[in-house]
């Protein structure tokens, strides 16, 4: 792929003059090379701001960038340890998940940053920005703690779409065509778990918000649907704590994605007879809580949650109440109209979780 390939190029470039500038500077130790950044314009910050800001360069490049501090960050290293076989699915989820870049503030003290990277997992390549206006830069942010803030650079997990039992047979079949019968498919073929759908929202924090709820209510994959806010935006890696970054122990997302329209949600649904719980304003839709604990615990769901200024479009009501979803509002005080989306979707992703939330 030339995009990969450029992108592979730039960073042998980076790390060639990283090794030589730091030949015999005493900088480099246990294997780990570490590149001090004294410029506020040099191509790595602008390489790292542009992620944050552009859209089109995280899909052209396929990476992302997420502010974190160090919790955060040995989550999504430990969790996505490195693997020399990416055939799998659970491997090449791992791949996808291992940092490329990890910067970090510091002075340039040299004792300073070695006992800082000590502490820090094997990656590809660390980052020492050495003006605290270098950090700002890179993050967008003013109000930062420059001794517990990381920007790290991973490449975009895959989209894994849930397949319909025929495509995964169409698939296999062709995969055994092409590689013969030691054939090992990296696609999602076990049926759909509970999942949401976000429906046009375009709030960065509230999509974060929403998706680190997935996460803490069991909810083990997102829709999309084409128009909403990006989900590897660096305001929702922030937000939802890199959720789309997140492994379990067995290198598998903690949750999946992927992107597409309404007529492919009512494809998955009816195929996997999977009923749509859809969150709606209307006070002349049933209550959330006229849904007995036996219905909303048991059997697989899909929920969506719809745009936070305008709520769900006539032409998605339509499309919703033909494919004979069931719309529920959350019962409130006359005093409050509606919840901010992120509220309403805990609200309602608690309601509807499955009845065993095991962590992993």
């Amino acid at each position: 792929n030339p995009l990969h390939e450029e992108c592979l190029l730039h960073e042998l470039i980076e790390l060639i003059g990283s090794l030589l500038y730091y030949k015999h500077s005493g900088v480099m130790q246990l294997g780990k090379t570490i590149q001090l950044i004294t410029k506020p314009d040099g191509g790595i910050i602008k390489h790292l701001v542009k992620l944050r800001e552009s859209k089109p360069y995280r899909e052209r490049t396929s990476r992302c960038v997420v502010q974190s501090d160090l919790r955060l960050l040995k989550e999504l290293v430990y969790h996505s340890a490195f693997h020399p076989d990416h055939e799998s699915e659970s491997d090449l989820a791992a791949q996808h998940t291992i940092p490329k870049k990890i910067a970090f503030y510091s002075n340039g003290d040299q004792d300073e940053i070695q006992n800082l990277v000590v502490q820090l997992p094997k990656t590809h390549q660390f980052v020492c920005l050495t003006h605290e206006g270098f950090l700002k830069k890179v993050t967008g942010l003013q109000n930062i703690d420059p001794n517990n803030c990381f920007v790290v650079e991973v490449a975009k997990p895959p989209e894994r779409p849930i397949l319909m039992p025929e495509e995964i047979s169409e698939k296999i079949a062709e995969g055994k065509q092409e590689q013969g019968p030691d054939y090992r498919p990296n696609f999602r073929q076990d049926p759909p778990p509970s999942f949401v759908v976000v429906n046009q929202l375009q709030d960065p924090g509230n999509v974060g918000n929403l998706l680190r709820c997935c996460v803490g209510f069991g909810f083990k994959h997102v829709f999309f649907v084409n128009g909403s806010a990006d989900g590897f935006n660096e305001k929702v890696l922030r937000a939802s704590r890199g959720a789309l970054l997140l492994r379990d122990q067995e290198k598998r997302a903690v949750l999946s994605y992927e992107c597409g329209d309404l007529e492919r949600l009512f494809t998955i649904a009816k195929g996997y007879n999977m009923p749509i719980y859809v969150s709606d304003t209307e006070g002349i839709s049933p209550p959330l809580d006229t849904i007995s604990n036996t219905e909303a615990s048991e059997g697989k769901k899909i929920v969506v949650m719809n745009n936070e200024a305008s709520g769900i479009s006539e032409n998605d009501r339509e499309q919703l109440q033909h494919a004979q979803a069931k719309f529920v509002h959350i019962p409130m005080s006359p005093y409050c109209k509606s919840l901010n989306v992120a509220s309403a979707a805990a609200v309602m992703l608690y309601s509807l979780r499955d009845n065993v939330v095991t962590k992993e």
